[in-house]
């Protein structure tokens, strides 16, 4: 169904046959108004242009002002073809349209693609569903918009590749806006070129620009254009889009913001003089039709603040705000102080994505609302606060070390089943597979064929990374040959759910949260990286299972035979997504923002050495220390750690009391503490701060990250001062 304007707006109207000149000049105009029923074989037209296109494969309907594609398969789901060249012939374009997403189809879902499959050149094109032309099923060259990024209809791309002929190179611009299935959307694209080889990319949704002016290394005239497409992919493999399109427009110039946001005022069944400002004031007459408070014959309202937010009218329309309403974005912050003092976006509650909005950062918390990490100490502001961290000081953090495993056993062969100890946590692991060794002070893991070799490597209990927010992560280790993705640590799922033994044959990895000190073969190249592909989250995660790889990859060089400290911090950002943080030998590598949280993770494979891609190679290396911790260590604490060493005397993270109350009638005490689990705890006592001879309690077990111990007598009744200290039993 068609989105009709709020108001009527007497706007010259371009029907069919009619065309009148505009400023971007509008060249093709695709309303698909053809009368109701079956759109198989059925006319595209041009209204505009004469550029007619048709439908093609099975199950398409025109519903009298769209046309609905049903999405599936390439092979036979229907899509809209339109003629070859209608991109690549000019020097600046703008994509416009209004469509409305039904459903998730499948993956990669194309909103429009314009280029060419292989093998490239005239024969690139395909002529219907399926691979009509027998070639590979890659595109080549493609100018998209996708609904998707893989199954993830919350995540976009626009992406151009100049691969036909091949070198031309590729240029990928990703955004993430909330889809919802059913509702209809405006979106804008602008491609224009700025000098030879070289353009820029434009992209707007919903009135919100999300790219501006991205550069991108080839031209319009490099575009194969021989495939121009909506709903389907130029990578055959790809699934058909479940949309119904209201609209399809393209320009012969790259229409500016303002332009775009008259346009998509309008809405799908009107076109818009872009030129057309009768009272002269800047704003054009189709924008103020759709305000009762502005005048398209009174150029004095342009000055004029109706929201009082600190824009006046005319500002509001250049900055793409909503004139009648003070705070856009509904971040706490009305739009006038986010454009003409803090800098922030007034279309974005939270510009800088910290998961703190704008209005919090200036009025509450104090910190930088276009800086994600106030005190660049690697962690985001959000998670910071969330800790109970200053975010403006950049001092070490202390988190909770929750599993330590030292790996020093006596030396001898690390045999089946043999337990690899957690002298934090109690959460022990176990030696799998053959030819494991211990040194002493290490875990020698011999490598082999992911497959087919019974190799050794350790499989530690299941869920302990689910149930946290954030987490960090550190291992020293050392590799001995290179093995193809062995892996440090992989905890996670495959597609076969938990396995129970070493030999499992070629298996998907589903979720993960992954170091390999290598890529592939390549000892200087590594990879951290997480995925959500399992439907299970027993941490209660709400992320995208859509399988997309979150990669912090770095290229490191390293010598074999040589222990290295690395260390991950993965932070939640209280809204579904986070920040991954990496680190090697106490120095910040790197920092990526996720979609998704450990409580997405099915952590059923919990593996030191194993890869949850079971087809990968088992790591060839010494383990000396792998520790997981609650929390986020920053950059002042990863540098501490790596100074300190694997071998370093460490507690269980932060021992604090955090509460003491006392009943005057019964004279008693109750106590609480913070507590790591599968620990014991003792309770002292002192009247002088120096003598904590006097033990109260023994024994206390920890009841989870927090203990409560009392009520208890008071042990010195006369006493004017009383101090209590609790310790871990050693």
């Amino acid at each position: 169904m068609k989105f009709q304007a709020h108001k009527s707006l007497g706007l010259l109207l371009l029907l069919s046959g009619s065309i009148s000149s505009l400023q971007g000049q509008l060249i093709h105009r695709y309303s698909f108004s053809n009368a109701a029923g079956e759109a198989t074989g059925g006319i595209l037209t041009d209204s505009v242009g004469g550029s007619h296109g048709t439908v093609l494969g099975a199950g398409a309907l025109f519903t009298g002002t769209a046309l609905d594609l049903p999405g599936g398969s390439s092979d036979t789901a229907a899509y809209g073809d339109l003629p070859n060249n209608l991109v690549s012939t000019q020097t600046a374009v703008t994509i416009e349209g209004w469509v409305t997403i039904d459903g998730n189809a499948g993956p990669w879902g194309r909103i429009f693609d314009f280029g060419s499959t292989e093998p490239g050149g005239g024969s690139g094109k395909i002529t219907g569903p399926g691979n009509t032309n027998g070639g590979g099923t890659t595109g080549l060259d493609y100018f998209i918009l996708t609904a998707s990024r893989v199954n993830n209809y919350n995540q976009q791309r626009i992406e151009i590749r100049n691969e036909d002929p091949g070198g031309g190179g590729i240029g990928t611009f990703d955004s993430d806006v909330a889809t919802v299935f059913g509702e209809q959307i405006h979106y804008a694209v602008t491609w224009k070129d700025t000098g030879l080889g070289t353009s820029q990319i434009s992209y707007w949704r919903d009135g919100v620009l999300l790219a501006d002016s991205v550069s991108v290394n080839s031209n319009l005239s490099d575009l194969n254009d021989v495939n121009s497409w909506l709903g389907r992919s130029a990578w055959l493999n790809d699934a058909n889009l479940d949309a119904t399109y209201d609209e399809f427009r393209i320009y012969e110039e790259a229409l500016t913001e303002q332009q775009i946001s008259a346009s998509r005022s309008a809405g799908p069944d009107v076109v818009v003089d872009l030129n057309d400002d009768t009272d002269g004031d800047m704003i054009p007459t189709a924008y103020e039709d759709l305000h009762d408070f502005l005048d398209p014959n009174n150029a004095s309202d342009a000055l004029l603040d109706e929201d009082s937010d600190g824009l006046n009218n005319l500002e509001e329309f250049q900055k793409n705000t909503v004139p009648d309403d003070a705070d856009s974005d509904d971040d706490g912050l009305n739009d006038g102080p986010e454009v003409n003092t803090h800098m922030t976006n007034p279309l974005s509650e939270d510009s800088d994505g910290d998961g703190l909005t704008d209005g919090t950062e200036i009025k509450t918390t104090g910190t930088l609302p276009l800086k994600a990490d106030s005190d660049d100490d690697g962690i985001p502001d959000g998670p910071e606060i969330a800790g109970g961290l200053d975010p403006m000081v950049a001092d070490a953090t202390n988190p909770n070390l929750l599993h330590r495993y030292s790996f020093n056993a006596a030396a001898g062969n690390a045999d089946e089943s043999a337990v690899v100890t957690d002298s934090i946590g109690g959460a022990d692991g176990t030696v799998v597979g053959a030819n494991g060794l211990w040194t002493g002070s290490a875990l020698t893991l011999p490598g082999g064929d992911g497959a087919t070799a019974d190799a050794a490597y350790v499989d530690l209990p299941n869920h302990l990374i689910s149930s946290l927010d954030h987490l960090t992560f550190e291992a020293w280790y050392s590799v001995t040959s290179v093995q193809n993705w062995g892996r440090v640590w992989d905890f996670g799922s495959t597609d076969g759910g938990e396995v129970f033994n070493g030999m499992s044959g070629a298996t998907q990895g589903q979720d993960y949260f992954v170091f390999a000190p290598n890529r592939g073969t390549n000892p200087n190249a590594q990879r951290t990286t997480i995925r959500n592909l399992d439907t299970l989250a027993p941490g209660g995660g709400t992320g995208p299972v859509d399988g997309t790889e979150e990669a912090a990859d770095t290229n490191l060089e390293s010598i074999l035979g040589q222990e290295y400290h690395f260390a991950s911090v993965w932070t939640s950002d209280g809204s579904g997504g986070g920040q991954l943080t990496v680190y090697r030998d106490g120095i910040r590598q790197g920092t990526r923002a996720t979609t998704f949280t450990p409580r997405d993770i099915n952590d059923v494979n919990n593996w030191l050495g194993r890869s949850n891609w079971t087809g990968d190679a088992y790591f060839h290396g010494d383990l000396n220390e792998f520790r997981i911790y609650e929390g986020a260590m920053n950059d002042a604490a990863a540098a501490a750690s790596f100074a300190a060493g694997p071998d370093a005397a460490l507690g269980a993270g932060s021992l604090q009391i955090t509460a003491l109350s006392y009943d005057k009638d019964a004279d008693t005490f109750t106590l609480n503490f913070t507590s790591t689990p599968g620990r014991f705890y003792s309770v002292f006592s002192s009247t002088d701060l120096v003598d904590f001879g006097n033990e109260l309690i023994d024994g206390i077990p920890a009841t989870g990250t927090s203990t409560t111990v009392g009520p208890f007598d008071n042990p010195s009744p006369v006493a004017k001062r009383l101090f209590f200290r609790v310790g871990v039993v050693k």
